[in-house]
């Protein structure tokens, strides 16, 4: 055991450290138990590669309970133990035993043991502490407590000083909120969101249903108004309506009259309009004619220019192609010819600097090999006085030690205290406000009680069944009596359609069945083997077995237009049989598929990335027969516009695009289909004889029909006389079940809330409890803290500095001023060394260049003798090109000029067919307004006849047997108003507004008592959450003002040179911390442009802060130094010393001046495939060239 002496040379406590290391089976060490004995201060461990000096770090984690394979440097768990194949033992053990004088962890002993033990058969690990068995958390709870727990920065494994070199802004923002714990308050805020979520969801509900109930009140007190209006309308409406009628009586005597004698006129109209139709027809037949032959002619014109087209295209794409040869010919020459000159210039450049370069290189090494000369004399010098302080320094170092590193245990414990002080109010703070928000929540709670057991009384005073019965026995009647008037009146529409239609359509059907006879199509065929579908297996027809969206239905008509009269059979023999059948029938004409051949069928695929490319049309339309869509439209493709259709086109695809333009392969014709639709005679020629024998039996349903409106205006009396009692049941009904549905909806939400404040205050109730626990902990830890810093205080105290005598000063003084030289000796030898080397680098540059050169030329001159050749030839076809251009030219104007022709020509038919089919139309029109006015002359004869019947009937029902004089005023409009008005307030009119009125606002004062609760909710979540943004900021800044002075003091000791890091946002937490380097005599940069060994010490500066940020009692260091240059080995090891003063540093390294200072060295070598450790203390520093070994 290791003892610290004051200058009185009293005895004191040694710091918490790592005092034994036992391993057993654990990776390169053999089963035997293997034990290292350590020191606090810098351990050394060192050794060749391979013989496992990295291990001992990882038996430590191992211990400390780390389960990541990748940590600790295998690839799986079984690799942990030393002979992996012998099962006999297979068994790791490790066990750490840390000095625990000071009570830092908290059990009072001076030494706890820490072991941890895994078997191969199971590959379950246990945990002991001193002895004892505990769990895994046991372990690590007390390693929190002295910041001692894996994966954390006191444990710095091989790569990890690059990979903290390599962290970008934003990372190292994060490392740092990791370190001081800012992920409580994130957790904390993400908690409070929650919340805050939650509350806008119950605001936003209630304010939803104060609107509704706002509304509701509006309603109501429009309905109290409406009862005395409706009372006023009653009274007036009887006198008004028997004026009325009076009136009316008079008018249809009057108009039935005139009716009889329009419809003479009428007949006589008829029969002339219908001459003049049929001249029109034959004039528009005989156009048509003429129009036809005409358009035969421009056709061939039309494929001729296209054709000229197409050769232009190409001869125009070749004259630019030859332009643009010639132009990059030209400009590549004037490029060469310029750079001739340079190359020249440059030549002679480089022959004079690698003279000059080559004389400066022989200067250089010269005086290198003087400075090092005199830098040897130097170092031996300082060897000499090196070993004199060592004898008298003894003594001031032990007391200088112990006074730093009590001061230094003395800061932390202050650190930690603060720390604890500040958790402590916050935890009060937090167990304060969970109090009261519980008191709120019960408060609350007992209002929602309240208010629900109210609610539930007025919801057992409504009950809504009585009326509900009442009504639904009335709405019964009604149904019943409607249900009979639309069986008469959906039978008079039914008879009145039929007549109409055969009144209507019977002309218009002849000549539609002669037009079929005149166009003698395929329509024949179908319509006779629609009867004989059976007869030859047919499947159908194209047009009804392929479906599409619309929005693709000009496209499929352009490309499928000639096959949707197509008939699909069964199979070849079908097919042949059914094609005998129509030549005996001597059938116009038809086409027929054979749906075993459709098997055949393929479809084209292409890939282009264009956004007007939709794909193949067959991937569009869909069908039930197997590949019937490929067959008809699998080579063919669908896009947006006509230019992507020209392309595919000229690929030789078949392109179509949506607005139903068709290109065919290699555009050798276009087809427009902009909307055409396919005619269908069919039904027509089906339905010839039907026809003749419905006009027949028109007549007698007419006589049917007046029978049945008789029976109507019976049953409609009745019906309007349970309508009304009808609503008023409605209304009472209605405001009784909206009634009901408040109370219900807001008996339902009370009772969430309860619930939902319930859950509240179990969740506050359980965090409290937390809180305690925590209060607890922290309360005794803060204990045992004030008791250590009181202790340090009073040895603090008992520590007097020693008098440095004369000797010790003039020698140190000396030692710096030697030390100094050295150091500038070693900088003017770098340099030196920095300048030989770029003048040889420069010098193979320059001979690289000449070669570069001389190459360079070599090639421009042959280069340029190719585009001179290239620019005549693309110069002679170009002037062959344009004169074949002209020629083309000219033939392309020629058919233009005709084709100009054939256009007014054609305008000029489509003008005449146009004036005469308007014409036709005209007539048509009036031919059908005369015959529809003659059937409404009829049909207002009877309505008139028995509207009079019925007009007085009305007027005895009012009272009045005499017809009244009539008045001024219009009493239609004034009954048309009032009834209007009635029949509106009856809808909307309630008995018991009042009283639903006085319900509702009650309802809505409650609501508003809740949106005020729920406002004051949120706003209280709201500040919580603002508290808690600026409490993780005030923490954050902390750290980062503590790391940041810590980087400019170390960085400043080790390299002499400044670091700092940098906010880059004015929000701290959107971006990042910039890390700025300055290394003496260089510019300041950032971190991760800095040099591999200037990284390196830069990351190691920024990783001694972060340590010092959250101390722990012991670190353990893997080759932090490994790619630092002499000189900075010796100055990192420097600061390693002074951070080992109140700590515990192990530190894996190969430098020999690292080693030299550490106070104890431990060295790795490999014997019969285990490792083996050899110990040395050294208390004096002694280098390791010097240290001798003994028997």
């Amino acid at each position: 055991m290791e003892y610290i002496y004051n200058r009185e040379n009293l005895l004191v406590r040694p710091l918490v450290y790592i005092k034994k290391l036992e391993i057993y089976g654990f990776k390169s060490f053999g089963f035997k138990n293997t034990v290292l004995h350590l020191n606090s201060g810098l351990v050394a461990v060192t050794g060749p590669n391979g013989s496992g000096k990295s291990n001992i770090f990882d038996a430590i984690m191992f211990a400390l309970g780390e389960n990541s394979p990748k940590l600790l440097r295998v690839d799986k768990f079984q690799s942990l133990f030393h002979d992996s194949e012998n099962s006999p033992h297979r068994l790791v053990r490790v066990n750490l035993t840390f000095d625990n004088s000071d009570r830092g962890i908290p059990i009072d002993m001076d030494n706890v043991s820490m072991t941890r033990e895994m078997e191969g058969q199971t590959g379950e690990s246990q945990y002991y502490l001193n002895g004892k068995k505990v769990s895994k958390n046991t372990i690590l709870e007390l390693l929190e407590i002295i910041v001692a727990v894996p994966n954390k920065l006191n444990i710095v494994q091989q790569g990890m000083i690059t990979r903290i070199s390599e962290l970008n802004s934003e990372e190292r923002r994060k490392i740092i909120e990791d370190i001081v714990g800012l992920s409580y308050f994130d957790e904390k805020k993400d908690e409070s969101m929650m919340q805050l979520d939650e509350s806008d969801r119950r605001l936003e509900v209630a304010l939803a249903r104060m609107d509704e109930i706002k509304k509701r009140i509006n309603e109501l007190e429009g309905e109290r108004n409406d009862q005395l209006r409706y009372t006023f309308i009653e009274s007036q409406l009887k006198k008004f309506k028997a004026i009325k009628y009076s009136n009316k009586i008079r008018y249809l005597k009057g108009e039935i009259n005139t009716r009889n004698e329009l419809l003479g006129k009428n007949a006589s109209n008829l029969s002339t309009l219908s001459r003049d139709r049929d001249d029109l027809r034959k004039e528009i037949e005989k156009i048509e004619q003429e129009k036809s032959r005409f358009m035969n002619d421009v056709d061939a014109s039309n494929k001729s220019k296209a054709q000229i087209d197409t050769k232009l295209t190409t001869i125009i794409y070749q004259i630019e192609r030859e332009k643009a040869i010639i132009k990059e010919a030209e400009l590549r020459l004037k490029y060469i010819e310029e750079r001739s000159s340079f190359i020249e210039t440059e030549g002679t450049r480089v022959e004079t600097e690698f003279d000059n370069s080559s004389k400066m290189l022989q200067d250089k090494k010269s005086t290198l090999e003087t400075k090092r000369t005199y830098l040897v004399e130097l170092k031996g010098e300082l060897e000499e006085i090196n070993t004199r302080i060592d004898k008298i320094s003894t003594h001031v170092n032990r007391n200088e030690k112990l006074r730093e590193k009590f001061f230094l245990k003395k800061s932390k414990l202050i650190e930690i205290s603060s720390r604890l002080n500040i958790l402590i109010a916050r935890l009060e703070e937090m167990k304060k406000f969970n109090i009261n928000k519980i008191n709120e929540n019960i408060r609350a709670i007992e209002n929602f009680k309240n208010s629900m057991s109210q609610k539930e009384e007025n919801l057992r005073d409504l009950d809504v069944e009585i009326f509900s019965c009442k009504l639904d026995k009335e709405k019964t009647l009604v149904d019943e009596l409607k249900n009979k008037s639309e069986i008469h009146s959906s039978e008079i529409q039914l008879y009145t359609n039929v007549v109409n239609k055969v009144q209507k359509f019977a002309m218009p059907y002849e000549e539609k069945y002669s037009m079929a006879v005149e166009l003698s199509n395929e329509d024949f065929a179908i319509a006779d083997l629609i009867n004989h579908s059976l007869d030859f297996k047919i499947v159908g027809m194209v047009r009804d077995l392929i479906k599409y969206d619309d929005v693709y239905g000009k496209a499929v008509l352009a490309v499928a237009k000639d096959w949707m009269k197509c008939c699909i059979v069964p199979n070849a023999k079908e097919m042949i049989r059914l094609a005998s059948y129509i030549k005996e029938k001597n059938f116009p004409r038809l086409k027929i598929i054979s749906k075993e051949l459709l098997s055949y069928a393929k479809k084209e695929q292409v890939v282009l990335d264009d956004y007007d490319f939709i794909g193949n049309l067959a991937d569009l339309v869909h069908s039930d027969i197997p590949n019937l869509v490929d067959f008809i439209f699998g080579n063919v493709f669908l896009v947006r516009k006509s230019e992507t259709a020209y392309k595919l086109s000229k690929q030789g695809y078949k392109s179509v695009t949506i607005a139903g333009e068709l290109f065919e392969p290699y555009a050798s014709s276009l087809s427009l289909d902009f909307g055409s639709k396919i005619s269908d005679l069919t039904r027509e020629i089906i339905l010839s004889e039907p026809i003749d024998s419905l006009a027949k039996n028109s007549n007698l349903l007419s006589k049917q029909i007046e029978n049945q409106k008789k029976e109507i205006e019976k049953i409609s009396k009745d019906i309007s006389i349970k309508e009304s009692c009808v609503r008023e049941l409605e209304k009472l009904v209605t405001e009784k079940s909206i009634n009901l549905s408040h109370l219900k909806e807001v008996t339902a939400s009370l009772k969430n809330d309860i619930q939902n404040l319930d859950d509240v205050n179990n969740i506050l109730s359980e965090e409290i409890g937390n809180i305690d626990i925590d209060l607890d902990k922290n309360k005794k830890r803060e204990t045992i803290i004030s008791s250590s810093l009181e202790t340090y205080s009073t040895k603090i105290q008992s520590i007097i500095d020693d008098k440095v005598d004369d000797e010790f000063a003039q020698l140190t003084y000396k030692k710096s001023e030697i030390l100094k030289i050295i150091e500038n000796c070693e900088i003017e030898l770098r340099e030196i060394i920095t300048s030989t080397t770029s003048l040889q680098n420069g010098t193979s540059t320059l001979s690289e260049r000449k070669n570069e050169i001389y190459s360079e030329r070599e090639k421009l001159e042959i280069e340029q003798k190719e585009r001179k050749d290239q620019k005549e030839i693309a110069s002679e076809k170009l002037a062959e090109l344009e004169k074949e251009l002209v020629g083309l030219r000219e033939e392309e104007q020629k058919i233009i000029d005709v084709s100009g022709d054939s256009y007014s020509i054609l305008q000029k038919y489509e003008k005449d067919i146009k004036v005469r089919d308007e014409r036709e139309r005209q007539l048509y029109r009036e031919i059908n307004g005369i015959e529809k006015e003659s059937i409404a002359i009829r049909k207002d004869i009877s309505n008139f006849t028995s509207q009079e019947s019925q007009a007085t009937n009305d007027l005895m029902w009012l009272g009045f047997k005499e017809l009244l004089e009539s008045e001024l005023f219009d009493a239609d409009i004034l009954i048309s108003e009032l009834t209007k008005e009635n029949d509106e307030l009856k809808t909307r009119l309630n008995l018991r507004a009042h009283e639903t009125y006085v319900q509702v606002i009650d309802g809505y004062r409650d609501m508003s008592s809740r949106k005020n609760y729920l406002e004051n909710e949120r706003n209280s979540i709201v500040l919580f959450i603002n508290e808690i943004d600026k409490e993780k900021k005030d923490v954050f800044m902390d750290a980062f003002k503590k790391v940041d002075d810590d980087i400019r003091k170390t960085f400043s000791e080790v390299a002499g040179g400044s670091a700092f890091l940098q906010i880059e946002n004015e929000d701290i937490f959107s971006g990042g911390l910039a890390y700025l380097v300055q290394f003496q005599g260089k510019p300041p940069r950032e971190s991760t442009a800095l040099s591999g060994g200037e990284k390196t010490m830069a990351a190691t500066v920024f990783l001694l802060a972060l340590q010092a940020l959250k101390p722990s009692p012991f670190y353990l260091m893997d080759e932090v130094d490994a790619h630092l240059d002499a000189q900075n080995t010796e100055r990192l090891s420097k600061i390693m010393v002074e951070r080992s003063i109140g700590s515990q540093i192990l530190m894996v390294t190969l430098k020999e001046s690292t080693v030299a200072k550490a106070s104890q060295i431990f060295g790795i070598y490999p014997k019969s495939g285990a490792s083996q450790i050899v110990h040395y203390k050294n208390p004096d520093n002694v280098p390791i060239a010097q240290i001798k070994t003994t028997d």
